[in-house]
């Protein structure tokens, strides 16, 4: 029976089955008429019928794209992430271009297999026809995220990945920058934008894309601030956008050099004599680096991997050398100046400082500064 509300609609309920619990839980409806109540009941229903199917009779390839919308819903991946995992299960051909992951994953599970029909052996199967050992690693971490949340949702028993060994790749760190490459680097794009962009990571130790989505607004040269809270991001499906930072830590402050203000500072003077020859109006909530092609728009942090990899070409520097390496060099600086981990850790944005220490810090040479004679104090107190 309807209830009348103070708004004038109807109001009633009814009982639907939660696929998860198996309890019965107690859901409202509104409407205007008799008609639309029972309307809206009827959907509700069937709803909770389809959902109980579709985790019933799940295929695999149903079941991943259900996975990466729970992921996203839940904020536990980004927009890039759910692209990439896309691109690995559906279409993205490896580099050799001898296979696509699609063609290889209906061949070794079939995308209309059900989740439950799929066993250790499937599993096995795709990890032994992917023959780089990064490209192996990460699909096996995708795979084991999809079936773990199957399990979760009770859609399968027990997930096939859990008997299977994870693929471990050799880590390659982005290469360490010398003071002779800065030097060379700096001097290639004097007097250009990319200058001061190198420069910003070197002594912030910023991402590419929270470089491209920095805003003048966020500059606060009296208090020796620079405020971190996007990073500029890119999709098939959305193109060029700006969202949130690689994770909730990567929202921070930076605390600024005398130099790096100075640098800022000249590079406002450049921009806005550039704005201005191009008719443009200057806006301290604009972007502080710009489309080399279209100053109205913000760099792309693709541009800047391209950037990065013709000056390797050109100065012919070690393989590694990108623009991540003034990330691992600014931690690297930090830690030789006998920084906490946990003052690295925040300054660069990560969730934890062992993984500031153990993935971005390098052991250089001066690393090793104040062993010897610390084991040498050591051997005199054990009367060595």
């Amino acid at each position: 029976m309807s209830t009348l509300r103070k708004d004038g609609r109807l109001q009633s309920s009814v009982y639907v089955e939660n696929i998860f619990t198996g309890k019965k839980e107690r859901k409202y409806v509104y409407g205007y008429s008799e008609a639309e109540i029972e309307f809206e009941k009827k959907q509700l229903l069937q709803a909770a019928k389809n959902q109980i199917l579709f985790l019933q009779d799940a295929t695999f390839s149903d079941w991943y794209l259900e996975c990466l919308k729970t992921k996203r819903e839940y904020k536990q991946i980004n927009e890039v992430t759910e692209e990439s995992y896309k691109n690995i299960i559906t279409n993205q051909a490896d580099r050799q271009g001898e296979f696509s992951y699609r063609r290889l994953l209906e061949r070794a599970i079939e995308k209309d297999r059900k989740m439950s029909e799929i066993k250790v052996f499937h599993i096995k199967n795709i990890l032994r026809q992917i023959k780089g050992e990064r490209t192996k690693e990460y699909t096996y971490t995708i795979l084991n995220s999809i079936f773990s949340e199957a399990v979760f949702e009770q859609v399968i028993t027990d997930n096939p990945c859990k008997f299977v060994r994870k693929p471990k790749a050799k880590a390659k760190p982005a290469a360490l920058l010398t003071p002779e490459i800065y030097t060379a680097l700096m001097n290639t794009v004097k007097d250009t934008q990319m200058y001061y962009i190198l420069f910003l990571g070197f002594d912030c130790g910023a991402r590419r894309g929270e470089l491209c989505a920095l805003r003048w607004n966020k500059f606060f040269p009296n208090e020796k601030i620079l405020k971190l809270k996007k990073s500029l991001k890119r999709t098939k499906e959305k193109g060029l956008f700006e969202g949130t930072t690689k994770s909730p830590h990567g929202e921070r402050e930076l605390i600024l050099s005398d130099t790096a203000i100075e640098k800022l500072l000249e590079w406002k003077k450049i921009l806005r004599r550039n704005l201005f020859r191009a008719g443009l109006p200057w806006n301290e909530s604009d972007y502080i680096f710009r489309s080399p092609t279209d100053l109205s728009k913000p760099l792309r942090p693709d541009y800047i991997t391209s950037m990065m990899t013709k000056l390797r070409k050109k100065l012919d520097l070690p393989d590694r050398t990108c623009m991540h390496s003034f990330r691992h060099t600014h931690a690297t600086v930090l830690a030789e100046g006998n920084l906490s981990p946990k003052k690295i850790q925040l300054r660069l944005g990560h969730a934890s400082a062992a993984f500031t220490m153990d993935t971005y810090v390098h052991n250089s040479a001066s690393m090793q500064d104040g062993i010897i004679e610390a084991v040498e104090s050591a051997e005199k107190r054990f009367n060595i």
